[in-house]
């Protein structure tokens, strides 16, 4: 394979991983208790940089899955690679940790959001909570964990 293509490939992997681990950063240590220490109700200003971050995200799940696959199959000679290695057992362990994510996003992007974005139209008393907002919070934290976790498996995958 051409280096290039492997150098853009990895540089891409890793520009999609800080946008969307970075994302998750700044949404739940930056944003929300920024606007709540103010006295603003977060659910409004959740949605909001949801709904900007979600494009993000998905793009960042793309490029991460196939310059992965790109990463994979240069590093990988063989599927019993994976298993038999301490690398392969890593790279197991951050695809675990991706598909995760990508099944948090998945609930939040298409069950979560949709609902709390109906809850929030809905009447209700003044600072009250919205409806569903802390199964965001929950699912979003919990990403942030997995993307974590999904770093500290890459300072690992150095070192194996």
């Amino acid at each position: 394979m051409d280096m290039a293509l492997l150098v853009a490939a990895r540089w891409l992997h890793l520009l999609a991983a800080t946008t969307w681990v970075g994302g998750l950063i700044f949404m739940n240590l930056v944003l929300t208790p920024a606007v709540s220490a103010r006295g603003i109700p977060p659910a409004p200003v959740r949605m909001m940089g949801i709904a900007r971050f979600r494009p993000f995200a998905w793009g960042s799940i793309g490029v991460i899955l196939v310059t992965g696959l790109v990463n994979l199959f240069r590093g990988a000679p063989s599927l019993d690679f994976l298993f038999a290695t301490a690398w392969g057992n890593v790279i197991l362990v951050k695809i675990f940790l991706f598909a995760a994510m990508v099944v948090v996003t998945g609930v939040n992007s298409w069950f979560v959001f949709p609902h709390l974005r109906q809850q929030a139209a809905a009447p209700r008393r003044p600072g009250s909570a919205v409806p569903g907002e802390k199964a965001l919070v929950l699912l979003s934290r919990t990403n942030l964990a997995l993307g974590v976790a999904a770093l500290l498996a890459v300072a690992v995958l150095r070192q194996v």
